[in-house]
């Protein structure tokens, strides 16, 4: 079968002669290449490795060198056009002179140009292409505004044949991809893009609006000024692994409104030879209100904006997880304010300045542990809601830089759990609230810690009254007695060791009077006997100090003691006695003064309801404050 390829690549160089008259070494391989799909290598295909760098372009002599006119003419010209393989115009380690303006054109077929140095810029704006390829190549400027890619962008390092490697795209103007569409990956790894000037709001990187139904590669990317990916939708991931991105001053990344059907990932680069490469950013990362539909990874990675917002991720929505972690370093605050995380917020070995979480939603685990230079941190939880959490006492910010007010959580799976330790975790609040206090009883009443619950209640209690300045005396003095009898209504059993005690040293009282002759029936019969003899008939119900002290601290228990004995004018003739109190007796232990006996008397009986009633109510919530 004839090979028809010859004749093909000659009929279009004659067709170019016929447009231009002279052309030079290099476009004859390019108008010799592209007919077949080949490679137009204008370069030395043996030559080192550095003499096919761009950055050594000005050092290129014209036998490299291709006028963008021809390649604009070869992409827009309907008989140039469709002399053009369907693999399209291939060009290597060639120097593009004059501006390559393909503005809304409709290429057939793909543009690669591979280690290429287009000395000005390249203007795509609402052009329609299958694929652009500038990998490994150096441009001043690129206008993809409007563009419809169906395939991919290689803005990245090249990878190419023997002589053409490891070298990187590199952009020294703007890279414009405003409302751009492309059908497949957007791939930056590995390249330079450099805007940055006097004024940080100079864009790197201009992608407002971009539609990329793939990948989006930044990773090992470097770029001064703005990478800008306001409302960007991207099909899959957005990876900036080792990314460096500065725009000190101004946003390095602006994502607000992004919305990402896989990960966005700010992290640590794993590389196969050398040390891993970390993710930096100087400036602000703004990711307000993004859509992200699998996780924001940002472990490893360094974000430094000095005393301004380092990470701005306000009411972002996350579905899977935000990690934090592993030597995670922020300078400047990181703001999680109305955040929603599907899963968990992973802080554990990070260095914060400043976290802020406040009204945010974690549906999984918010892990605090291990937190590097904690002591400084301020760590905003107000009205936070996370399902777990987990801390360690190293990692508790010092006292005024913690704000725990309307956080709530449903168990603590990590780090103290005890009353006492959480106690000292709320102290670290700058502000008394009741709320933190309430959520900590809850968990521990809900984790089978119910005095541990009732403990921390008491303290809040406590807090809160303390907290009341300017009460009265009356008030003071209500507090003294509501505290130590029920603990406020948390600890209730104590009034039940008031009574007891009440009890106990009434009992010593009455059996005082009773061997001093003070108490005595009150039966005009038995008296006349107890007056004679000492002791009553046998028939009348004895004295007994312990149980008539036992009824007068429990008013409504009648053991018929007090009904049938009190205090009385003394007596002259000795009162029997038995026991331990005919030893009292033998030792002149004896009161006689039934007024005092008549004063006790009623004054035990008042405490006895007072106390008795505190107890029922504290046993049942009444008088509990929530």
């Amino acid at each position: 079968m004839p090979d028809d390829s010859a004749p093909h690549a000659d009929d279009l160089e004659a067709f170019a002669r016929q447009r231009f008259h002279k052309l030079n070494a290099a476009e004859e391989k390019l108008l010799r290449a592209a007919p077949v799909g080949e490679i137009a290598v204008c370069g030395a295909a043996d030559a080192p490795d550095k003499q096919n760098d761009p950055a050594t372009a000005p050092a290129w002599g014209p036998e490299r060198e291709i006028h963008a006119e021809i390649i604009s003419w070869l992409c827009a010209d309907p008989g140039a056009s469709q002399r053009v393989d369907s693999r399209g115009v291939i060009v290597a380690a060639a120097k593009i002179i004059g501006k390559l303006d393909l503005s809304f054109a409709t290429i057939r077929f793909p543009l690669r140009f591979w280690r290429c140095c287009l000395v000005t810029d390249a203007d795509l704006n609402h052009a329609t292409i299958p694929l652009l390829d500038l990998s490994g190549s150096s441009i001043r400027g690129l206008n993809l505004e409007g563009a419809t890619v169906s395939g991919n962008v290689f803005l990245r390092r090249d990878s190419i044949g023997p002589g053409l490697l490891t070298c990187g795209f590199s952009a020294v103007g703007e890279v414009k991809l405003l409302g751009a569409q492309i059908g497949g990956n957007l791939d930056c790894d590995g390249g330079s893009f450099l805007n940055f000037g006097e004024r940080a709001t100079k864009k790197a990187i201009f992608a407002d609006g971009v539609k990329v139904s793939g990948y989006v590669f930044l990773r090992g990317t470097s770029a001064m000024g703005e990478v800008n990916l306001l409302h960007a939708q991207i099909g899959s991931n957005l990876e900036c692994d080792g990314a460096s991105f500065e725009n000190p001053g101004g946003f390095a990344l602006l994502a607000q409104h992004a919305d990402v059907k896989g990960d966005i990932c700010l992290r640590k680069q794993s590389l196969d030879k050398g040390e891993p490469k970390n993710f930096s950013a100087r400036g602000e990362v703004n990711l307000f209100n993004a859509r992200i539909r699998g996780n924001l990874d940002c472990h490893g990675g360094k974000f430094d904006n000095g005393d301004g917002e380092a990470i701005i991720g306000e009411i972002i929505q996350v579905d899977g997880h935000i990690h934090l972690h592993d030597h995670f370093i922020a300078r400047g605050s990181v703001r999680l304010f109305g955040a929603q995380i599907g899963q968990s917020l992973n802080c554990s070995e990070g260095s914060f300045n400043i976290l802020t979480l406040e009204t945010a939603s974690i549906k999984g685990i918010f892990d605090w542990s291990k937190v590097q230079n904690s002591h400084n941190v301020q760590l905003n939880l107000k009205s936070a809601s996370v399902g777990t959490l987990e801390d360690d006492e190293a990692s508790w910010p010092s006292k005024g830089n913690l704000d725990l007010d309307g956080f709530t959580y449903n168990r603590i799976s990590a780090g103290p759990s005890d009353p006492e330790t959480r106690l000292q975790w709320l102290e670290r609040q700058d502000k008394f609230t009741r709320q933190p206090y309430q959520q900590l009883a809850k968990v521990l009443h809900d984790g089978g810690d119910e005095p541990g619950g009732r403990r921390v209640l008491f303290e809040m209690e406590d807090r809160s009254r303390r907290e009341q300045h300017g009460r009265s005396w009356s008030w003071r003095t209500w507090d003294w007695v509501y505290k130590r009898t029920v603990g406020y209504g948390y600890n209730s059993e104590q009034a039940l060791l008031w009574l007891a005690a009440l009890t106990l040293v009434g009992s010593l009282f009455f059996g005082l009077g009773y061997l001093g002759g003070a108490i005595a029936p009150n039966d005009k019969e038995a008296y006349g006997t107890f007056e004679q003899q000492g002791s009553p008939p046998n028939y009348y119900v004895h004295f007994n100090p312990l149980v008539y002290s036992f009824e007068h601290s429990f008013p409504l228990i009648n053991l018929s003691v007090k009904d049938h004995w009190e205090p009385t004018s003394a007596l002259r003739v000795p009162v029997v006695a038995n026991g331990v109190f005919r030893w009292m007796q033998d030792h002149h232990f004896r009161l006689r003064f039934p007024s005092l006996l008549r004063g006790w008397m009623w004054l035990q009986t008042l405490a006895g309801w007072i106390l008795a009633t505190l107890y029922v109510a504290g046993l049942t919530g009444i008088v509990k404050s929530d």
